[in-house]
């Protein structure tokens, strides 16, 4: 989101320039300090309650600049939707904080984000990748195959630093739609693992097994584990 400074005055420090990191507590230049939040550690730690208040306020100017919620919706007779954790309650005619839910007489309705219906772009990246070429990743050892780069036009989180900021840009409602059943037939022999950006906070944690065991049933169909050609051979 560092990119889209300019659009608003967010993140400005007290000289008006995002050049000028001054805390905007005890206004001291400090460094490192993120120019764009515009707070110092010493008065995070020292203002907590004053911190989180800018931090909210930076975070709502930076959404506003895209049409999204400042914050999760939460009416008092609003429609509440359970697919994150953030469990936003949906006045009439407004969107949730995802921006893909809305509701529309009375009712939650999905503009995008369904099996049927994602608004994502991908790509083949050829392992190693750049983002984690190290032994963290067992996708650094595997040369000659490819990860499944998925990026999802939508994110429950609001990172000021997001490198990918420009999905805030894509409408749901003009943008191509790609289903669940035709993103997992992109994969193929030589696709080693798939990396999904764009983040849904889950309503609760999922166990190792679980998560494998939900990648296999993607897209409503059982896949057999199977090693990628890349790694056997011809």
């Amino acid at each position: 989101m560092l990119e889209t400074a300019g659009r608003s005055s967010f993140g400005k420090g007290r000289s008006g320039t995002s050049n000028d990191p001054a805390c905007q507590i005890c206004s001291l230049l400090s460094y490192p300090m993120s120019g764009a939040l515009g707070l110092c550690l010493t008065c995070i730690r020292a203002h907590p309650e004053q911190a989180v208040r800018i931090a909210e306020s930076v975070h709502a100017e930076s959404r506003q600049a895209f049409g999204l919620p400042a914050l999760t919706p939460k009416h008092d007779n609003g429609v509440l939707c359970v697919l994150c954790s953030r469990k936003c309650s949906i006045a009439e005619g407004k969107r949730g904080y995802c921006g893909l839910r809305a509701v529309r007489d009375g009712r939650l309705t999905h503009l995008a984000g369904t099996p049927k219906s994602g608004v994502l772009h991908w790509y083949r990246d050829p392992l190693p990748t750049n983002c984690v070429a190290d032994w963290v990743c067992r996708g650094s050892q595997q040369v000659g195959c490819h990860n499944l780069a998925v990026f999802y036009a939508s994110c429950t989180l609001n990172c000021l630093g997001c490198q990918n900021w420009q999905f805030r840009e894509v409408s749901p409602a003009l943008s191509p739609r790609m289903s669940a059943a035709e993103l997992a037939d992109t994969a193929n022999t030589s696709t080693f693992c798939v990396c999904f950006f764009g983040v849904i906070l889950p309503r609760r944690c999922l166990t190792p097994s679980q998560r494998h065991s939900n990648w296999r049933g993607y897209a409503g169909r059982q896949r057999e584990p199977r090693t990628p050609s890349c790694l056997t051979g011809p």
